[in-house]
Order: structure tokens, then C-alpha cells, then sequence
């Protein structure tokens, strides 16, 4: 006989709902079962029963008020909910977030060469400066360090823009580097594009004698 606490509370037997008579009883033949009960506001309950035969077991379930889980059928679901959407906010580094990333990083480096040689440049610009304006050197040699000079200027104001339209590159592929990577957050392994339809991105420095800059191409 089952006493139930609250009243009315739904009662499964091995998965099964059972509905108990009037007076709580509940016919089970001999054998071990698991008894579960739940009511809405409850905590669910869950324990094993023995029931011999021919005899007359009695249980005593009183279900504690909770808000964890409301009923005994939705109780699972709600778990798989919660499970489902905490893995829906994991990042993941797939293709296009890789391939977008690595360019990115060859941007920076190449950022941080060209600037080292444009210093480089500099430096020695000053200095074929300084040559040029020492009187204890002869004409000759003052005309070759100016002229020294001058290509080593030109040098430097070259990997300069170089270095600054890398680093304009670098910020934008940082940029759709973590915008593949958001937007592609949560999305299931089944449903990822293949490696055909993945985007790819790539990235080439150009330098002329009047310009310098970069190409972007990309397919999505």
C-alpha cells in the first residue's frame, strides 16, 4: 500500500505509471521494483521496493517542495535542456576560424619586419646624414653618403608603408577572425560545411616604386 505525500502525486513502477486504488493500493507481483514519484513544486523521489509474495508491503513516500525539478516526466528532459544549451556556448576552432587566424598571424609578422626595417632604414639614413655634412670628409665621399642617404630614406619610407598597411591587415583579419569564431560557436559537428564549402581566405603584399598595399581574397 503506498501513503502518498502530497495526495495525487504520479507514481511510475519500473517506468510504468500506475494509478493506486482509492485506499493506495497497488498490485505488484513478488519481485524487486523501482519505485518513482513526483508532483509539481516537488522534488521527484526514486528508491527500490521488494515485494514478497503474499504478503502486504506497505510505503511511506513524502515528497519535499522544491524547485528543481516540477514533475517526474520533465525532470530528464530539462537536464538534457540545460546540458544541451551550456555546450551551445562553447567556442570552436574550426576551418575557417584556423585558416583565418594563421593569415592573421602572417600578417602581424610581416607587420613586425617591415617596421624593423624601416627603423633600420632610418637609422642609417641619419647617419649617411651625418656623412654628409662632415667637412673632414672629401667631396667625393660626401656626395656618395648623401646619395647613400637618399636611397636609404627612400627604404625606409617604403617598409613603412608597407608595415602600415600590414598592420591595417592584421586588424582586420583579427577581426574576422573572431567573428568566424562567435558566429560559428554552438554549431554541431554534423551540420559543418565541407571542406569545399568552407571559407578561405588569403592574403599577398605587393610593393612598386610608387605604392605598396596588400590583396585580400576570400570565399564564403
Amino acid at each position: 500500500m503506498l501513503r502518498l505525500s502530497p495526495p495525487g502525486a504520479m507514481v511510475k513502477v519500473d517506468g510504468q505509471a500506475v494509478v493506486p486504488s482509492s485506499s493506495g493500493g497497488v498490485q505488484l507481483k513478488e519481485g524487486n521494483y523501482v519505485l518513482e514519484v513526483g508532483a509539481e513544486g516537488y522534488t521527484p523521489e526514486r528508491r527500490e521496493i521488494a515485494v514478497q509474495g503474499g504478503q502486504s508491503t506497505d510505503v511511506v513516500v513524502a515528497l519535499q517542495q522544491g524547485s528543481a525539478e516540477t514533475d517526474l516526466d520533465g525532470s530528464e528532459d530539462a537536464l538534457r535542456t540545460d546540458e544541451s544549451e551550456g555546450s551551445s556556448g562553447s567556442l570552436e576552432l574550426t576551418t575557417p576560424v584556423l585558416i583565418s587566424g594563421g593569415v592573421t598571424l602572417a600578417l602581424l609578422a610581416g607587420t613586425i619586419v617591415t617596421g624593423l626595417v624601416a627603423v633600420s632604414a632610418d637609422n642609417e639614413f641619419e647617419d649617411k646624414l651625418l656623412q654628409s655634412r662632415d667637412t673632414s670628409l672629401s667631396n667625393r665621399e660626401r656626395e656618395q653618403a648623401a646619395a647613400d642617404g637618399r636611397d636609404a630614406a627612400d627604404r625606409a619610407n617604403t617598409f613603412a608603408t608597407v608595415s602600415d598597411v600590414l598592420l591595417v591587415g592584421t586588424l582586420i583579419g583579427a577581426g574576422v577572425t573572431t567573428f568566424l569564431l562567435f558566429s560559428g560557436s554552438g554549431e554541431k559537428e554534423d551540420s559543418a560545411p565541407s571542406s569545399e564549402e568552407q571559407a578561405k581566405l588569403a592574403a599577398a603584399p605587393y610593393v612598386s616604386p610608387r605604392e605598396a598595399g596588400f590583396v585580400l581574397k576570400g570565399s564564403f
